[in-house]
């Protein structure tokens, strides 16, 4: 391809060619870039030199439309165009650039001075260089840009092209523009354009790079009529019809139309062109133009604006008095829209207002469902027809004619325009039935359409015909519509433009309004939410809080806990490690660790023997006391003691239990924990009381529990070390028990044999019948003593054990007894469980019905003739209890723990053996005994548990009885 500095055109070719000596435009690098395009353009398709230079010398009529100054350049100003002739109001063709500086009265400062000289001398490239210059005739500096390009074509070989543009106000209002309030975009240095060319009969062939650029095509996409599906689809009709009327009758072409540019926004383009001819005036080629005037176009409208409302040329006629007609205003109706809730009537309309005081006709803003959210009516004639469409539905309630769907005007303005618009999205401009145009745009919230404004526009018809066919649908007197439309006063094209663009202003600020309302009222709800969000997470902290507390005051009751539980265990291991340690001794270091632990202005242990308290241990106020014995009734650690368990009370204590909180009224809180031996016997009770009212815990219940525990061993091991002495003891003194015996035994059989004797020689002498019958019984006590002592002495043979019901025991025993002592005046009654029938022990027969009467005989020494003895069976666990009730006096507190000691007695004529040799046998055969005073009547119960062999299932009825 040869550049265009490459392939000169010279006249002597071709007399009728012309060279190209004028640029279509110098002034931005992009237009001088355009000639070289066409060139080459045309070089790649025209092969002949001839013909390429005919083309080049028509082409030169471009420059005639060339708004701008043009110098050629070559040592001296070789040519300009009118536009620089123009500006310079000379020609100056001829002079250096130095006498054209001196010439024009310019003055240049010294830098841009040297920087213009070289690039003229150097002929370097410039693009758009901004230069002050100041001259005498002005009052201030202007600005200009300047730009050169070299060219070593024939005849400019060597030369420059160089164009300037005064920059001066255009700097000065884009400074304006930005301190505008986002009314105006930013203008650039320069206005894209783009040269074009077509074939004689107007299709496309070729458009510069920068508009295609602007278009987004290739050439090929281009060409012919390509270029038109980027034009707003409006315009595309309107300028094909022009472009082929100029193509047809040869007329210089000029229109404007609107592109959509590759950011989808629509730009507008002024196209300029005119045709070659040949030497013959025929059309060969059609060349122009196209020039960006977006940037022009908005700003003539600005400034029709402007001048329109200083000028107040167009002040709307006819308009309505304040005091609107209620009947047309629909908007009470509305009672769930947004844009009605959300603006308001009153910015409503003063949004209305301001395109309809432009145009004074009717507006109307509709929400989405179609409830009217204002209408105003201010035209004559569209009051009028609004008026005669709601008579002519027949109903007389505007309510009613507006659902009814027979309101013409009302219908028009919804279901024809604003419906519509809802649907697509788009603005609509129609004739309604009243024969003026409705434009309508839709209101938009973010992407969704929430609604439609729209106004009425355009003269009411005035043709005849037109005016009768309006009558007829209404129903109307023609001269009244005539006499209303002659009565409109019109309004220019850019009122209504201006109206137009007003109503869309409207309509997005009506959305901005709603969107924005809804913006506040989900920040409301998210507001909303997000304080619940936080008075859950305050309230989640707070139960945070409030666990950790809890968790802190459990770690410290813990601690504490550990600490006492520690103390508990230490002063156990102290007592239970101490050697030559008292049971008194253990006790009173119990009573004194409890009472640190406490806290407790009162602890006491009392010890359960025989019904009644013994050995009572207490501190009260810090003060340790000892009772050897009290009744159970009167001491606080009775209450646990009746119950049986362990028993919490607070506050209510001296009224619940007066008697046992008699001395210590001014205690309000109890705790009591039996003492147990390791068979569940009770052996005891630990109490505490308080002043206050208060509520002990698990774990200090656990804690007495731990010493109630360690107390019951050692009252245990105490009491079995008793048991082991006295077995001992009993064990020595049956061997010499046993060795008296026989010892004594022979002499008095003697003794008694001897007295028989005598009885038989001198028994009828009155004189020695009292001494003989003193000598027979002392010697048959003595007897029995020997007996006893033998029984006590001689041990349990196994040999001698076998199963025998304990019923089968006691009726023997009881019978044995009744006829063979001097107590049968007594009433014997035996209560037995149901199945005590069957219950078996192993056992030596002839002993056990020994225990059974000796404790018969006791029973009856110490009660009246008249009091009846029990004797009880009872099935316990594995165990079989007898008990033998009496109601006599009791025993002594003092005398229990002498009870089973040999020859301890305190009934005359006894010999203190019995409960003893009782003992014994019932310990040999694995039981235990225990005698103790009645607690609610009196006299004594002496207690017999003995391991059961079996029970059988054979059950008599529950409380069986037999009177004896």
């Amino acid at each position: 391809m040869r550049a265009c500095n490459e392939k000169p055109v010279s006249s002597s070719e071709s007399g009728d060619k012309l060279y190209i000596d004028r640029e279509l435009n110098a002034g931005i690098d992009t237009r001088l870039k355009g000639l070289c395009e066409v060139r080459n353009h045309l070089e790649m398709n025209f092969e002949n030199p001839g013909e390429i230079s005919q083309i080049l010398a028509q082409y030169s009529a471009v420059f005639e439309i060339i708004s701008e100054p043009l110098l050629v350049f070559r040592n001296v100003i070789i040519k300009s165009n009118p536009a620089c002739v123009q500006k310079l109001n000379f020609d100056p063709e001829g002079l250096t650039f130095e006498e054209l500086i001196a010439k024009t009265g310019i003055t240049l400062n010294n830098s841009d001075l040297r920087f213009l000289r070289q690039c003229i001398h150097n002929k370097e490239k410039v693009i758009g260089k901004k230069i002050e210059i100041v001259s005498g005739n002005w009052t201030k500096t202007k600005k200009i840009s300047v730009s050169l390009s070299p060219v070593n074509c024939k005849p400019i070989e060597n030369g420059a092209i160089i164009t300037w543009r005064d920059v001066t106000k255009s700097e000065e209002f884009e400074d304006a523009l930005r301190e505008s309030e986002e009314r105006y975009r930013i203008m650039g240095d320069t206005v894209p354009y783009g040269t074009w060319l077509s074939d004689k009969d107007g299709n496309f062939q070729y458009f510069s790079p920068s508009f295609l650029e602007l278009l987004q095509m290739s050439i090929e996409e281009a060409k012919k009529f390509g270029w038109t599906k980027r034009l707003v689809p409006e315009d595309v009709g309107p300028m094909l019809n022009r472009w082929m009327q100029c193509v047809k009758a040869g007329d210089e072409w000029e229109f404007e139309y609107r592109i959509l540019d590759k950011n989808e926004e629509i730009r507008t383009v002024l196209s300029k062109g005119r045709p070659l001819r040949d030497r013959d005036g025929q059309i060969i080629r059609w060349v122009g133009i196209n020039l960006d005037i977006t940037e022009r176009k908005e700003m003539e409208d600005e400034l029709k604006k402007i001048e329109w409302l200083l000028t107040k040329k167009y002040i709307p006629s006819g308009l309505i008095p304040a005091q609107e007609d209620k009947s047309r205003d629909l908007s009470h109706l509305n009672e769930t829209g947004e844009i009605l809730n959300f603006c308001g009537k009153d910015l409503l309309t003063d949004v209305v207002s301001d395109y309809l005081d432009l145009l004074g006709t009717c507006a109307a803003v509709h929400e989405v469902n179609g409830d009217y959210a204002l209408s105003v009516y201010r035209s004559e004639w569209c009051r009028f027809l609004d008026k005669a469409s709601r008579e002519l539905s027949g109903i007389d309630n505007p309510d009613d004619a507006y659902r009814s769907g027979k309101w013409l005007c009302r219908k028009d303005c919804w279901e024809k325009s604003s419906k519509r618009v809802m649907e697509t999205g788009n603005a609509i401009d129609i004739e309604c039935c009243g024969g003026i145009r409705i434009f309508a745009v839709p209101v938009r919230a973010g992407n969704e359409v929430v609604g439609a404004v729209n106004f009425s526009y355009s003269d009411p018809p005035k043709d005849a015909l037109k005016i009768s066919e309006i009558a007829s649908r209404f129903q109307v007197n023609p001269e009244k519509l005539k006499e209303l439309a002659n009565r409109y006063e019109s309004r220019p094209n850019f009122i209504i433009d201006t109206a137009k663009n007003r109503l869309w202003v409207s309509a997005r600020m009506i959305g901005t309004i709603i969107e924005r309302k809804r913006a506040e009222i989900a920040l409301q709800t998210a507001y909303s939410e997000i304080e619940k969000q936080v008075e859950s997470r305050t309230a989640a902290l707070s139960r945070s809080y409030n666990l950790l507390k809890e968790e802190t005051r459990e770690r410290i009751k813990a601690e504490l806990e550990s600490s006492q539980k520690n103390h508990a265990l230490e002063s156990v291991y102290a007592m239970a490690t101490a050697f030559a340690v008292s049971l008194n001794e253990v006790i009173d270091q119990v009573v004194q660790s409890i009472r640190s632990i406490l806290d407790t202005p009162f602890v006491a242990l009392a010890i359960v023997e025989k019904n009644e308290f013994r050995n009572i241990t207490q501190i009260i106020d810090g003060e340790l006391v000892h009772f050897p014995s009290m009744p159970i009734d009167e001491h606080p650690c009775g209450i646990s003691f009746r119950e049986g368990r362990y028993c919490q009370i607070s506050g209510e204590i001296n009224r619940l239990y007066p008697n046992f909180m008699f001395q210590y009224q001014s205690m309000r809180s109890y705790i009591g924990v039996p003492v147990s031996s390791s068979k569940g016997k009770l052996l005891g009770v630990i109490c505490a009381l308080d002043s206050a009212d208060r509520g002990f815990s698990e774990y200090e219940i656990h804690l007495i529990e731990i010493f109630a525990r360690y107390v019951g061993h050692e009252i245990e091991r105490k009491n079995m070390e008793r048991q082991l002495i006295q077995s001992q003891e009993m064990k020595m003194l049956g061997q010499l028990t046993s060795g008296v015996a026989h010892e004594v035994r022979n002499p008095l059989n003697g003794i008694l044999a001897i007295t028989e004797a005598l009885s038989n020689d001198i028994g009828e002498n009155p004189e020695y019948i009292t001494y003989i019958e003193h000598i027979r019984k002392q010697v048959s006590r003595l007897s029995d003593l020997m007996r006893d002592l033998l029984d006590l002495g001689r041990p349990i043979e196994n040999s001698n054990l076998m199963p025998t019901s304990i019923m089968w025991i006691i009726s023997t025993a009881v019978n044995i007894w009744q006829h063979s002592c001097s107590y049968r005046e007594h009433s014997i009654r035996i209560v037995a469980d149901e199945g005590s029938e069957s219950v078996t022990i192993s056992a030596d027969r002839s002993k056990m019905e020994q225990v059974i009467i000796n404790l018969l005989e006791n029973a009856c020494a110490h009660s009246a003739p008249d009091k009846e003895i029990i004797v009880s069976v009872k099935n316990g666990d594995r165990v079989v209890i007898i008990e033998v009730i009496d109601q006599g006096c009791g025993i002594k507190p003092e005398h229990f723990e002498h009870l089973f000691e040999p020859f301890f007695t305190t009934r005359r004529g006894g010999t203190g053996l019995g409960l003893g040799i009782v003992k014994r046998i019932i310990e040999s055969h694995g039981g235990v005994i225990e005698i103790k005073n009645n607690m609610n009547t009196a006299g004594v119960t002496a207690e017999i548990q003995l391991p059961v062999v079996s029970v059988g299932v054979e059950k008599t009825e529950s409380g069986s009885e037999k009177i004896l």
